[in-house]
């Protein structure tokens, strides 16, 4: 398995949008989007300010892109995203691995702001997954499940005496 990331064209989006799993596809018609409908959110999102995305690809082909984008009143909030292919899912724990750790690479470069990943799906590994890759909860509210992630916190860091 090679796996790799690079930053997100509407390209990629639209590739994993023709691969969805069923748990993306289900979220994007859960809030009324068609695919073209979405492929359009997608495309203002990738030239909006503050956020970032990126595609993982295996063997040159895009399976996941995720991304986390400011949150509109809580400037120590940082709202994920997540569009995965069903290759995502079925290549299982070494997936679960490589996303655990870029989760992390992008989580700890931000210390003390909180990461939050929503989701109304009904499937429950959906729930998991996000268990998984380092998220806690969920903490369920107005019908929306949502799961956190912390940076290190700043007095976390290794200090000479």
């Amino acid at each position: 398995m090679n796996l790799r990331r690079r930053t997100t064209t509407i390209s990629h989006i639209y590739a994993v949008v023709n691969t969805l799993s069923e748990i993306s596809r289900w979220e994007i018609e859960k809030f009324g989007y068609t695919e073209w409908g979405f492929l359009k959110e997608c495309h203002e999102l990738l030239d909006a300010e503050g956020v970032e995305i990126e595609t993982v690809f295996e063997d040159d082909v895009p399976i996941v892109v995720a991304g986390t984008s400011p949150h509109a009143q809580d400037p120590g909030v940082r709202l994920v995203f997540v569009l995965a292919a069903q290759r995502f899912f079925d290549l299982g724990a070494p997936m679960v691995r490589y996303a655990r750790r870029q989760v992390r690479r992008v989580v700890d470069r931000r210390p003390g702001i909180e990461f939050r990943a929503y989701t109304a799906s009904p499937h429950p590994q959906c729930d998991r997954w996000l268990n998984l890759l380092g998220f806690y909860g969920p903490v369920v509210e107005d019908g929306m499940r949502t799961f956190v992630a912390y940076g290190k916190r700043r007095d976390d860091a290794k200090t000479k005496c």
